[in-house]
């Protein structure tokens, strides 16, 4: 985050490349990843994607102003999948 608190373009960048890609790198073993997003500017710049897309990420991002209730059900579901 930004000193203000804010997230930018160049912060999420900073993120996949910092954060994201080295602690799933691993884990993944060579296959696809998935990060889901919600549709904060943040997540969309052009460096972003095409950072995923050379890095085997798949970005989805779920639709404006449902995000609070997808959450709700996520650790439901995953923990009868996983």
């Amino acid at each position: 985050m930004s000193e203000k608190g804010y997230s930018s373009q160049v912060i999420g960048k900073q993120w996949m490349d910092t954060v994201f890609d080295p602690q799933t790198r691993d884990i993944a073993n060579g296959r696809m990843r998935l990060l889901i997003v919600d549709g904060h500017s943040s997540h969309f710049s052009h460096e972003l994607l095409h950072y995923a897309s050379t890095h085997d990420i798949i970005v989805i991002c779920l639709p404006p102003h449902t995000t609070h209730a997808l959450q709700s059900k996520l650790p439901y579901a995953c923990s009868n999948k996983c």
